[in-house]
C-alpha cells in the first residue's frame, strides 16, 4: 500500500469514529437551542426572544472534552490501538494523523456552531450576528472571544494527552 493510500485511510478510520459524537453535538444544540426558542414564543409571543451566543459556544467544548476519549480512549480499549501499530504505519504517523483529525474537526465544529448561531439570528430575530452591546458584554465579563476556542482546543488537546497515558476511557474522560 502506498503513503498517501495509507495516510487517507487513517483519516477516514479517525473521522468515521468521531462523527457521532460530532452530529450528536451539533444535533443536540441546535435542537436545545430550537426547543429554548420555541418555549420563549409560547412565554413571551410580543417579543422575538433572545439567541444566547453562549448556548452555540458551549458545544465545541463539549465536543473537544469528548474527542480525545473517542480518538485515543476506545482506541486502547478495543485493542485497535495496538492492532494499528502492528501494521506498516509508524507510531508519530498515527499520533500526527489523530491529532490533525482533532484539530481539523474542532475547526469544523466551531465553524457550523457559528453559522449555526448566525443562522439562528437571522431566522428568529432578523439580525445576522451579536450585537455590539452583547459582544461588549462578552469582552467585559472576562469570557473574551478568544478564549473560548483556546479552551476547547485546550480541552481537546488534553483529552488526547490525558487518553494516551491512561488504560480506561472513562478515566480520560
Amino acid at each position: 500500500m502506498s503513503r498517501p493510500t495509507i495516510e487517507k485511510a487513517l483519516v477516514w478510520k479517525e473521522l468515521r469514529q468521531i462523527a457521532p459524537l460530532f452530529w450528536a453535538v451539533l444535533g443536540l444544540g441546535g435542537g436545545l437551542n430550537l426547543l429554548m426558542i420555541t418555549l420563549f414564543f409560547f412565554t413571551s409571543p410580543a417579543d422575538s426572544g433572545p439567541i444566547s451566543p453562549y448556548s452555540f459556544i458551549v458545544m465545541p467544548i463539549i465536543f473537544a472534552t469528548g474527542i480525545g476519549v473517542l480518538l485515543v480512549g476506545m482506541e486502547k480499549e478495543n485493542r485497535t490501538l495496538q492492532w494499528l501499530q502492528g501494521m506498516p504505519v509508524s507510531s508519530a504517523q498515527i499520533a500526527k494523523t489523530k491529532f490533525m483529525v482533532a484539530v481539523v474537526s474542532l475547526i469544523g465544529t466551531w465553524a457550523l456552531s457559528l453559522l449555526m448561531l448566525w443562522m439562528f439570528r437571522i431566522v428568529f430575530q432578523g439580525q445576522p450576528g451579536i450585537t455590539k452591546p452583547e459582544l461588549d458584554s462578552l469582552s467585559e465579563s472576562y469570557f473574551y472571544p478568544i478564549l473560548f476556542p483556546t479552551v476547547s482546543f485546550f480541552l481537546g488537546f488534553a483529552g488526547l494527552a490525558l487518553a494516551w497515558r491512561v488504560s480506561s476511557p472513562i478515566y480520560a474522560l
